[in-house]
């Protein structure tokens, strides 16, 4: 069973079966480029945690007691000083706080403005509206560990407790992105960072 229409002469009849498959290849469509949005937004946030905040392990150690024992063991030595350390962290487990939300960036901000200019950058205008980031989904270093607080961790180890933005692509093309970042124990100089697609690879710049 269809229905008709009728152009000037011409009468088109439509049917049912028709209009119904377009309506699901349409809607199969929009699930599709959601899902390839939310993955890529997820390894965008996994680039930022394994690299970034992973990073600030190193920087952490820097201030024990053990790492001025090695660099008084290793006379000052920098490359075996770099080296020994190297090989300490990649064999300690190290903990951080993320949330579980993608937050909105108020546009009328200082940082967001001054986030625009430094990195000439045009935004997509996404929707606003912050969103769940599924965690347990996360791919991270096996020794990153996700915690829900800091109690009754070392605070030698304990990397900081983190929340993200949603991710901001660049307008006229998905190649570039920017993402802001707060956190309550590690305070960054400039909380944003910049990537960019690169073999259709995400590496922050």
């Amino acid at each position: 069973m269809g229905y008709q229409r009728k152009v000037g002469k011409l009468t088109y009849k439509y049917e049912a079966p028709f209009i119904f498959y377009l309506v699901l290849i349409v809607s199969f469509s929009c699930s599709n480029e959601k899902e390839e949005k939310n993955f890529e937004e997820r390894i965008i946030i996994e680039k930022i945690i394994n690299e970034k905040i992973y990073g600030l392990s190193k920087s952490k150690m820097m201030k024990t007691e053990e790492f001025a024992n090695i660099v008084v063991n290793e006379n000052f030595d920098y490359s075996k000083i770099e080296k020994i350390s190297d090989s300490i962290v990649s064999n300690r487990e190290f903990y951080f706080s993320i949330s579980d939300t993608l937050v909105n960036i108020d546009k009328r901000s200082n940082l967001y403005k001054t986030a625009m200019n430094q990195f000439v950058f045009v935004p997509i205008e996404d929707s606003n509206i912050s969103k769940v980031l599924h965690i347990e989904n996360l791919v991270i270093k096996s020794n990153l560990i996700r915690v829900k607080n800091k109690d009754q961790i070392d605070s030698n180890y304990f990397l900081g407790k983190f929340k993200f933005s949603r991710v901001i692509y660049e307008k006229g093309r998905r190649e570039r992105a920017l993402v802001f970042m707060f956190t309550e124990d590690t305070p960054f100089l400039f909380p944003v960072f910049l990537l960019e697609k690169h073999n259709n690879e995400w590496e922050i710049e």
